[in-house]
């Protein structure tokens, strides 16, 4: 006998919207299963089981011989083929949060762009109840279905070929409002009487739409959605667009709201949620509606966010030159969520901690994080949600990209904050940190499942990605890059990229600068290879210096071969006693030479730590550095100093010509620094240094 997921499929004639008819017996045996192991735990079932084992026993379950195997309906890479696409997703749920479980229907309109006989799609965790693929009036018989847990795959045969065309695929199913934080999970919290209360929340970064309803669960299958969901009277439903009616559902007591479409996105982006929060509004300069919403307890904590959302909303508009595409932008706090924050399109959601904020009793930490992650998720509805990549291989587009204009916009918003300091503390040298180890990986790097996928969210994406851009705008300059990156959002509106493209967009601005730049072959250093260089600098003589380059990495460690022979295309700021009229060269090549001003006598490399790499010396040069910090450390910029320390104690750990003794000598003059950047950052630094020593 078949697995229950091969069972075969009764025919259909015509669309149902009882969900007590046209049952299968492979949901039937589900339900069985489902409700035997409840009962396990439960004294509460009685007749309930009886009833269900009588069902069950009544049923006369068909099984018919398949065209082909359904192991082969589908691709053995373990991706969607792209022989049918998505276009329009009908979405509609009833979720019950007394039971914990939720009914769901949706209608995918697909294009075949090859004919097949078999649709492929996800779907994890589900208890399909019905399939059912129409052309029109024409109903195309279906034989089993299976469901394939190893791939999270929905594999659909069919009794006969169909052709190049468009179709409805119409899916009913049934799932648990999950415990676990992804999918369409539920969120539970305690009011101020004690009374413990449950919201239904989504979160479908990266593959967890699947979980929530049948789909092409790839980022580059981009469809609109309309999304309709049944709820109690006291209940609130968000989704990513403006609610367009509310009906009676019926008259069961309940009531039905329907959003307006959505614009094109990809499914890790939908958004629903059900709850029964109280939000605050403004709106934008340009018209755009922004509500924060949280528990009532907590209302009181949502006004910084909500004024922080608004300024960054028309800052965005006006550095991307691109209106925001939707009619409002929701932000809430949940009670349960698993990371800081997630940019679904038009319902951004947060841990609480990263979007409440009240004056009288919290720290400006936590101010400054609230700053930080909100201006993160909104630059991601330009970054990520208009244009996503591709495929999760370069998921930095999305997230470098969101973590350097962070730090930008912040600034914007409140200078005072100073979180271009903090790109450095937070952002540098914990990526470099990061990228320092052998089991590092390229930004740009192959993950074709699940698994892989979820540990590309790291801080060589976030962080080093971060980093590498805003290296190539400290090379092109602001006006450049921006114009670059303005080409790039525009010819990519609504749909997916890959980093090549993003090259090639800012290259036609890019012949501006002076000397042209080859993006492309300056990115790739940085994107299709690990970790990153350390430049030697030597002052020669006849007023020469020479720059060479070689991976960082610690005594012992195997290294990884590298299709660039870990070669980068390095640009170098420098700082030295003598004015100059450009402080700046390429290092393309394994070493380079230059001239300096007469009398130089010393030069700081990487000066702004603006360039993703380490820099050191011979010991004359590093005992002149560490001497300026003593006598007069306001020479270097306060950046300068915490990256001086930071790059002599993590070189003092991998290079023998740097004694150990150095970061702890340089780290005397630190009773004289003023900026607690400067001091926090050098101090971070010296953390690693002393912990190792000392053994832990």
């Amino acid at each position: 006998m078949p697995r229950p997921e091969e069972l075969r499929l009764t025919e259909f004639g015509s669309e149902e919207s009882d969900y007590d008819e046209d049952i299968f017996s492979n949901s039937i045996i589900h339900r069985y299963e489902r409700k035997k192991a409840r009962c396990s735990r439960s004294k509460l079932c009685g007749g309930a089981m009886l009833g269900m084992t009588l069902l069950l026993t009544s049923v006369i379950v068909t099984v018919t011989l398949y065209p082909f195997s359904l192991a082969t309906c589908g691709n053995s890479t373990g991706l969607l083929s792209g022989d049918v696409i998505p276009i329009h997703y009908d979405l509609w749920l009833h979720p019950n949060l007394t039971t914990l479980t939720f009914k769901g229907k949706v209608e995918i309109h697909v294009e075949v762009v090859h004919k097949t006989q078999c649709i492929v799609l996800h779907s994890l965790e589900q208890n399909i109840t019905k399939i059912q693929l129409k052309q029109r009036d024409k109903v195309h018989l279906t034989e089993a279905f299976n469901l394939i847990p190893e791939k999270e795959f929905l594999s659909i045969p069919l009794r006969s070929e169909i052709p190049v065309g468009k179709y409805v695929l119409l899916i009913h199913y049934e799932a648990e409002v999950r415990h676990a934080l992804k999918g369409f999970y539920r969120s539970y919290y305690t009011t101020q009487e004690g009374v413990q209360r449950v919201a239904a929340v989504t979160q479908f970064e990266a593959t967890y739409a699947r979980h929530a309803f049948p789909c092409f669960d790839e980022p580059q299958y981009k469809a609109t959605f309309s999304i309709s969901v049944v709820r109690d009277p006291e209940h609130t439903v968000l989704s990513n667009m403006p609610k367009n009616e509310t009906a009676k559902y019926g008259e069961t007591g309940l009531f039905q709201d329907t959003f307006e479409k959505s614009v094109k996105m990809s499914t890790y982006l939908v958004a629903f949620m059900v709850m029964d929060f109280t939000s605050r509004s403004a709106t934008t300069v340009n018209g755009t509606k922004i509500s924060v919403w949280s528990r009532s307890e907590t209302h009181h904590q949502t006004k910084y966010a909500l004024d922080c959302a608004v300024q960054l909303m028309d800052y965005y508009e006006k550095r991307f030159g691109i209106a925001f595409p939707l009619p409002k932008q929701d932000l809430v706090a949940v009670p349960d969520f698993n990371s800081g924050a997630m940019e679904n399109w038009g319902l951004i959601t947060y841990r609480e901690t990263s979007i409440l904020y009240d004056e009288k009793e919290t720290s400006n930490i936590f101010k400054r994080r609230v700053l930080s992650v909100v201006a993160h998720e909104m630059a991601h509805q330009w970054f990520g949600n208009l244009v996503t990549m591709k495929w999760w291989n370069d998921l930095w587009l999305n997230e470098g990209f969101a973590s350097y204009m962070e730090y930008v916009a912040s600034d914007y918003v409140d200078e005072d904050m100073g979180m271009q300091m903090y790109l450095q503390k937070n952002g540098m040298q914990r990526a470099l940190s990061a990228d320092s180890f052998s089991n590092s990986h390229a930004i740009s790097t192959e993950a074709n499942t699940p698994e892989s996928i979820a540990q590309m969210f790291d801080a060589i994406s976030y962080r080093k990605g971060a980093c590498i851009i805003r290296m190539l705008k400290e090379v092109l300059g602001d006006d450049i890059f921006f114009e670059g990156i303005n080409n790039y959002l525009r010819k990519y509106e609504y749909s997916n990229a890959i980093q090549s493209q993003l090259y090639q967009a800012i290259n036609e601005t890019a012949k501006q600068a002076v000397p042209p730049i080859d993006v492309g072959a300056f990115m790739n250093a940085w994107t299709l290879q690990m970790g990153y260089p350390i430049v030697y600098v030597q002052l020669l003589e006849n007023n020469r210096v020479k720059i060479s380059q070689s991976k960082y990495k610690f005594p012992g460690d195997v290294e990884t071969p590298s299709p660039l022979g870990y070669r980068w295309h390095i640009p170098f700021w420098y700082q030295s006693n003598q004015p100059s009229e450009s402080n700046f060269e390429w290092l393309t090549g394994e070493s380079f030479e230059f001239e300096v001003a007469e009398n130089t006598n010393w030069i700081l490399g990487n000066s702004l730590a603006r360039g993703f790499y380490r820099v050191t010396y011979d010991a004359d040069n590093w005992a002149q550095i560490i001497g300026i910090l003593h006598n007069n450390h306001d020479v270097f910029n306060e950046v300068d100093r915490m990256k001086i320390l930071d790059d002599l104690t993590s070189l003092s750990q991998v290079l023998e010509e740097v004694d150990i003794t150095w970061p702890l000598e340089a780290s005397t003059y630190l009773k004289n620094e003023e900026s607690l950047y400067a001091l926090t950052g050098s101090l971070i630094s010296l953390s690693r240094i002393v912990g190792e020593n000392m053994g832990d």
